[in-house]
């Protein structure tokens, strides 16, 4: 089983990568200019989904980050489970 955050950590290691050129280069997805380091990050997850062959039930929390690509898990997960504390 692969934890929904392993999904959205890769998502942001190659947002991270596609950004190294700038300077400086950025260290967070929050970082890119004019508020679409949210749409980078969902835009890198659906692609690293596409290759997943099912992507089943998502636990999402209330994370930022978990709150940016929650749209990415809705439109792709069988059932997305929203915990809270």
């Amino acid at each position: 089983m692969t934890s929904a955050l392993e999904y959205v950590n890769a998502a942001h290691d190659q947002v991270k990568e596609n950004y190294r050129e700038q300077a400086p280069p950025i260290s967070h997805y929050r970082e890119i200019l004019y508020g679409k380091g949210p749409a980078e990050l969902c835009k890198a997850l659906e692609i690293i989904l596409a290759s997943v062959e099912a992507t089943g039930d998502v636990v999402l929390g209330t994370t930022q980050i978990e709150e940016d690509t929650a749209s990415v898990w809705l439109s792709k997960a069988a059932k997305v489970v929203r915990a809270f504390r």
